[in-house]
């Protein structure tokens, strides 16, 4: 084989892709959930930016290992966010205005993610929501907790 023929062996396989693949699995990957809420994806920077640096240390201090990128989404617009996180059964969505001259606003809904047999909707349900302030924040997890308990069946 000469010099010019030589495959170039970089290492990489179809299990081990290139930066460059992920990179693109990455970029289709936002573009459909841009698509799917309507919404532009947003990073911890950008919310950052927007005045939303409480809301991000508050998520931090309940997301798995404090890893904001592999546990929410930040969708959003000019005048407010939208926090997306997933259970095995719920979608849940914070949504947060934060405003200099009021109070704000933070509330939360569940959406659960499968529909019950017979049913073609999801089931959803409003949970606690209020100023924009770490006391409502508290309320939204206790919510959450609440709505993630089930029953013991062995008491039924």
């Amino acid at each position: 084989m000469e010099k010019s023929e030589k495959a170039e062996d970089t290492g990489k396989t179809e299990a081990v892709p290139s930066v460059d693949v992920a990179v693109d699995r990455n970029e289709h990957a936002k573009e459909m959930i841009e698509k799917e809420y309507g919404q532009k994806l947003l990073t911890t920077v950008e919310v950052q930016q927007m005045g939303y640096e409480s809301l991000v240390c508050w998520m931090k201090s309940i997301s798995k290992y404090g890893n904001l990128k592999r546990t929410v989404l930040y969708l959003g617009s000019e005048d407010r966010i939208c926090v997306k996180f997933f259970t095995a059964d719920n979608c849940y969505s914070i949504s947060a205005r934060f405003s200099e001259v009021n109070d704000g606003y933070l509330g939360c809904i569940a959406q659960c993610r499968k529909s019950r047999v017979g049913e073609t909707w999801a089931r959803g349900s409003d949970l606690k929501d209020g100023d924009y302030s770490k006391k409502t924040f508290d309320g939204i997890v206790r919510d959450i907790v609440s709505y993630e308990m089930k029953f013991l069946q062995c008491f039924n």
